[in-house]
C-alpha cells in the first residue's frame, strides 16, 4: 500500500509497503505483442508507459531513502523548568530549576530608604498641646505606674541593689535580753523583781519572793530573771524585694485634670516623631531613667548610681558592665577600653560562621576592605547570582538601592496607612543619598 504525506503544491512523494502491497510489477509485454491493434500505435504506448513507471520507481526510491531532519528540542522561555543551563533559552540561565535572566538592567543609584514623619514637632502632635503645665509634673508616675521600673518582684534579697529601683525589706526584730524572748518593748520582758514584804523590814533577817519565778529572795538581784530588757532591733540578713512605687496614687488630682490630659509626648528628631525625654529637672522623668542630664532623661550620671557589685560603670548614660575579652562581644568586634568596637572581617573564614543567608553557601563569601573596613560579600559572575534587591558589579554582589520615594514605601512596607487622632501623621519612604562618610569628608 503506498502512504503520502502529500501537500498541495508540494512534489509527490509515494512509499511502497511490500510487506502490504505484495512485489512491485511491470506490464505484461508479451501481452501488448499479442494485442491486435496495429503494432506501432501499440508501441508508442508501451513506451509511454514505460517512461512513467521508470520515473515514479525513481522518485518513490529518492523520496523513500533520502534522511529525515531532526529538530532540536525547544528551549525554554523566562520561568520554564529546567536541569541545566543549555535547557534555557540565550540570555537565561538554569537557577532553582527554572529558567531566569543573567543579567538585569539595573544599575546601583547610590541611594538608600529611609523613614520620614516630620520637619518640626507640630507634625508629630496635630492640634494637641505640646507641653504639660508645671503642675502636672510626674503625672505619669503619680497615675500610670503602680511599681517602679526594674523590680523583679517580691524575690528575696540582700540588698536594695538587688531588686532595681525597689527595696529589699528586711525584717528587723528584737529580743529579750535574760529570756531570750522576742519583744517590741521592756514590757514584753519578765524584768522580775524581789517582793518583800513591809513588815520583813528589809534585809533585817526577813525574805520576800521573787514575783515571776516565785523564788525566795532578800533581793531584786537574787530572782532569775531580774534585769530582763528588750534589746535594740536586729535587721536579719535576708528580705524580700518591694516593687510598690510610693509615689501611686491613681485618685489624685493630677490623674483627672483636663489640663493634664492629651498633651503630645512627642518631639520630632531627625525626621521621626520621638517620645520627648527632654528635661529640665530630675522630677520630669520616669522611673527608668530617673536623672536630668543636659536635658535628656538617663539612667545613670555617675557610677555610684549603678549595680557596683556587677562592676557595673556608667558610660553616655547607661549603667554597662565594661568588656574584658573579645569573647565578651559580637561577631567580628573586639573589647575597645571596656567598650565593645565593630572591627570587620579580615580573612574569608571570618565571614563563614557570622553571615547566613538562606539562599547562599556562606563558604562563597568573601572578604573584602572598604575604606579599611572588611566587611562579608558574595562573589557573583551575573546578576541572577544575586538577591532580589542587588545586582552583579565588578564580581560583587551590590544593592540596587532606590530611584523614588515611592519604591521606598513598597520596601518599607508603608502603605495603607490613615492619619487618626491619636496618630496624627504618616510614615513615609524618602529616597535620599547617604551622609559622607569621614574618610569622604576629609578628603573634599
Amino acid at each position: 500500500m503506498a502512504r503520502s504525506g502529500h501537500a498541495r503544491g508540494a512534489p509527490l512523494e509515494v512509499c511502497w509497503d511490500e510487506a502490504e502491497a505484495g512485489p512491485r510489477t511491470l506490464p505484461n509485454l508479451n501481452r501488448v505483442e499479442n494485442d491486435r491493434e496495429p503494432a506501432e500505435r501499440e508501441a508508442m504506448k508501451l513506451i509511454s508507459k514505460l517512461s512513467l513507471v521508470a520515473g515514479i520507481v525513481v522518485v518513490v526510491s529518492i523520496a523513500c531513502n533520502k534522511p529525515k531532519a531532526v529538530e532540536p528540542a525547544r528551549q525554554g522561555d523566562r520561568d520554564d523548568t529546567c536541569l541545566a543551563k543549555n535547557d534555557c533559552k540565550s540570555g537565561l540561565s538554569c537557577l532553582s530549576g527554572t529558567c531566569q535572566p543573567v543579567a538585569y538592567d539595573f544599575k546601583p543609584s547610590g541611594k538608600e530608604c529611609i523613614r520620614y514623619e516630620c520637619e518640626e514637632t507640630e507634625d508629630c502632635c496635630g492640634d494637641k498641646p505640646t507641653e504639660l503645665p508645671g503642675k502636672c509634673v510626674g503625672k505619669e508616675s503619680i497615675c500610670s505606674q503602680p511599681n517602679v521600673a526594674d523590680c523583679p518582684g517580691a524575690i528575696t534579697c540582700s540588698d536594695d541593689s538587688e531588686c532595681g529601683e525597689g527595696q529589699c525589706n528586711k525584717v528587723t526584730s528584737q529580743t529579750c535580753s535574760v529570756t531570750l524572748g522576742a519583744c517590741t518593748g521592756d514590757e514584753n520582758c519578765f524584768a522580775e523583781t524581789c517582793d518583800i514584804p513591809d513588815a520583813s523590814g528589809g534585809y533585817g533577817g526577813y525574805y520576800g519572793s521573787c514575783t515571776v519565778s516565785g523564788g525566795t529572795c532578800y533581793a531584786d538581784e537574787e530572782c532569775p530573771y531580774f534585769g530582763d530588757e528588750c534589746g535594740e532591733p536586729v535587721e536579719a540578713t535576708y528580705g524580700s524585694c518591694d516593687c510598690a512605687n510610693p509615689e501611686f496614687d491613681p485618685s489624685a488630682d493630677i490623674c483627672s485634670d483636663e489640663d493634664c490630659v492629651g498633651v503630645c509626648g512627642l518631639v520630632c528628631t531627625d525626621n521621626l516623631c520621638l517620645v520627648d525625654d527632654a528635661c529640665e529637672e530630675d522630677e520630669e522623668c520616669p522611673a527608668g531613667t530617673p536623672f536630668c542630664d543636659d536635658g535628656a532623661c538617663v539612667e545613670c550620671t555617675d557610677d555610684d548610681e549603678c549595680d557596683e557589685e556587677n562592676e557595673e560603670e556608667c558610660r553616655a548614660g547607661s549603667c554597662v558592665r565594661p568588656c574584658e575579652y573579645d569573647q565578651e562581644c559580637p561577631e567580628l568586634s573586639v573589647c575597645d577600653s571596656g567598650s565593645c568596637v565593630y572591627a570587620g572581617c579580615k580573612t574569608n573564614e571570618d565571614c563563614l560562621f557570622v553571615y547566613v543567608r538562606s539562599d547562599e553557601d556562606a563558604r562563597q563569601a568573601e572578604c573584602v576592605i572598604e575604606e579599611g573596613m572588611g566587611y562579608c560579600r558574595f562573589p557573583c559572575e551575573n546578576d541572577a547570582h544575586c538577591g532580589q534587591t542587588e545586582v552583579c558589579e565588578k564580581g560583587l554582589c551590590k544593592d540596587i538601592g532606590c530611584q523614588t520615594d515611592g519604591q521606598c514605601d513598597s520596601l518599607l512596607g508603608l502603605q495603607g496607612q490613615q492619619i487618626s487622632d491619636e496618630r496624627p501623621y504618616v510614615t513615609q519612604g524618602r529616597c535620599v543619598a547617604p551622609e559622607p562618610t569621614e574618610t569622604e569628608t576629609q578628603t573634599d
